[in-house]
């Protein structure tokens, strides 16, 4: 009977979970609008997410110059930074300038990057429990349709962009 018992609850607990998941990623396109606004690492020119990609879907990279797994995907995330101009916005989050200016650089990615030390600016797109890299697709809208925490591969970030209604 205790058997019985635990199998139910253990069912039951899997099912209460698939529901609370499956209403986050329904409700997930109806939520709010992102935004997004802060200086370039890289010279430090303004950069708002609703003026690089007005009415376009984006690819947002949340990521840090100490990240490890940041480090991991970052050719994945210059190839398709290279191969879809201007369908990616990155936010170095939780680092210094100037370091996230030297990774940029290093890793010669092509897409802008916000900066943001302080984390503010990155909070509002991480998933509970926050994590890095955090890689958020947003719809045309500029709403989340979905997101990955955790190293980001190539074949990933083209299925996600797809979602987004990127071509």
């Amino acid at each position: 009977m205790l058997r019985l018992l635990l199998i139910v609850f253990v069912a039951g607990a899997g099912w209460v979970g698939f529901a609370h998941l499956h209403t986050r990623r329904a409700a997930a396109a109806d939520g709010p609008v992102m935004q997004a606004r802060g200086p370039n690492v890289v010279g430090g020119a303004q950069i708002s997410l609703d003026g690089y990609a007005p009415g376009r879907p984006l690819v947002v990279n949340i990521w840090a110059s100490w990240c490890a797994a940041c480090i991991a995907e970052a050719n994945d995330i210059r190839s398709f930074a290279a191969t879809h101009p201007g369908a990616l916005l990155s936010i170095n989050t939780e680092d210094a300038a100037d370091d996230g200016a030297a990774a940029a650089a290093r890793w010669h990615w092509p897409q802008p990057s916000i900066s943001d030390p302080s984390g503010a600016i990155a909070w509002p797109f991480h998933s509970t429990p926050p994590g890095l890299p955090t890689t958020v697709f947003l719809n045309a809208n500029h709403r989340v349709v979905g997101r990955v925490t955790g190293e980001i591969f190539s074949a990933q970030l083209e299925s996600g962009w797809q979602k987004a209604g990127g071509g």
